[in-house]
């Protein structure tokens, strides 16, 4: 039997929170990656409109520096149309060699997107780990 529960080795931390998304470059919130193993990116893309797309990838820094992030390679999720929007995707990062933060980008041509990201940090070092915000339910 685990020594703690999910709220207590996970953490979900927003990069984006929910909003509307233009057409242009969006840069999501830095989120500190020490003491973690692995991060699932969670991807929740409401309705597009527009004839474009939406496409959001992955990006890392040693210091959550704005003009020092860099793609990590791979880590790019689908691009999201009006064909493919409203639905939920998942990515995964191991973070045993990344750097401290990673953030989502997004970059958006000719549509508008309702979307949030969420990242979960999993396979905490040190337990139980501090939420950004207090559980408000373990049953």
């Amino acid at each position: 039997m685990p020594k703690y529960t999910a709220h207590q080795n996970t953490k979900a931390v927003h990069s984006f929170l929910p909003q509307s998304l233009a057409v242009q470059v969006n840069k999501g919130a830095g989120v500190d990656c020490q003491g973690f193993d692995e991060a699932m990116i969670v991807l929740e893309a409401g309705l597009t409109s527009g004839s474009g797309s939406h496409v959001f990838k992955i990006q890392e820094c040693v210091t959550d520096t704005d003009t020092s992030y860099a793609d990590i390679p791979g880590a790019v999720f689908t691009a999201i149309t009006t064909g493919n929007d409203d639905a939920a995707y998942v990515g995964r990062l191991n973070l045993r060699s990344r750097k401290r933060f990673i953030r989502v980008y997004n970059t958006g041509s000719d549509a508008v997107l309702l979307a949030s990201a969420v990242v979960i940090l999993m396979g905490a070092r040190v337990e139980p780990v501090t939420q950004v915000n207090t559980a408000v339910f373990s049953v």
